[in-house]
């Protein structure tokens, strides 16, 4: 990611209507595998850039990880100390010592071959019943100045995510798209950038807050998706995916 998304990252993530939809699905799953192992429940945030969801989650056993100084300085910043310095698919970590892995969009981050490795060490680390709960970019198409300013460097699509997932050793307990009500707008915006050249010298990423009204608004069509998909229900398509995978 370049430097100056991680300011921008951590003056919007609180507020913002994409962190908002996205920290609720979560937290929700996130707070159903605490209770499944009880109040000592270990948790890791495998990339937990600024440290938005993991302040939210509000958990003794939880650590942040990530590779980047600078996010761990920003997630400092919010009171958090449990954190380790490392790559999501190199973990300096004990086997089966955590119950619930979190991998918030961080693995498209890690390039082909290198996030099977990720979810070969979240199996490692994970103790036998835990859950690992997984975000990624979805469809190739939907590239744009956003994911070069982040360093994406793959977006998926469910089936591929799900093969990689058992390739690992994990079995998917649901995985869906998500983000479907964005799925136009983001698709415009991209072709927009791609036909019409319209793009900054040097790649921004989408991170800016809009109006409170529609910030409002946003948020709450983005929650109102996360309760179908809350029914262990799924979507057709969406901007990205969302998988809960068990090991056994």
């Amino acid at each position: 990611m370049e430097p100056r998304e991680y300011g921008t990252m951590f003056g919007v993530e609180e507020h913002h209507w994409w962190y908002h939809g996205n920290h609720d699905l979560f937290l929700h799953f996130a707070s159903r595998a605490i209770s499944r192992s009880g109040p000592q429940a270990r948790v890791l945030d495998a990339g937990c850039g600024t440290g938005m969801l993991l302040a939210r989650l509000n958990h003794s056993g939880a650590v942040g990880l990530d590779f980047s100084a600078l996010a761990l300085d920003f997630t400092r910043r919010r009171g958090l100390r449990r954190l380790v310095r490392a790559s999501a698919w190199q973990l300096p970590l004990a086997d089966q010592s955590f119950d619930l892995v979190i991998c918030n969009h961080v693995l498209a981050h890690l390039g082909r071959g290198n996030d099977l490795k990720a979810l070969q060490e979240f199996h490692r680390v994970l103790r036998p019943g835990g859950r690992l709960l997984l975000a990624v970019p979805a469809f190739r198409f939907l590239w744009g100045e956003h994911d070069d300013a982040v360093h994406v460097k793959h977006r998926y699509r469910a089936g591929e995510l799900a093969s990689l997932v058992e390739q690992a050793g994990l079995v998917s307990e649901q995985i869906s798209y998500y983000n479907l009500a964005i799925l136009p707008p983001t698709w415009a915006v991209r072709l927009g950038q791609k036909v019409f050249g319209l793009r900054n010298d040097r790649p921004r990423s989408d991170l800016h807050t809009p109006p409170p009204w529609l910030n409002r608004r946003l948020t709450r069509l983005l929650l109102a998706e996360n309760r179908w998909l809350k029914r262990g229900r799924s979507l057709p398509a969406g901007v990205s995916i969302f998988c809960q995978a068990c090991r056994h």
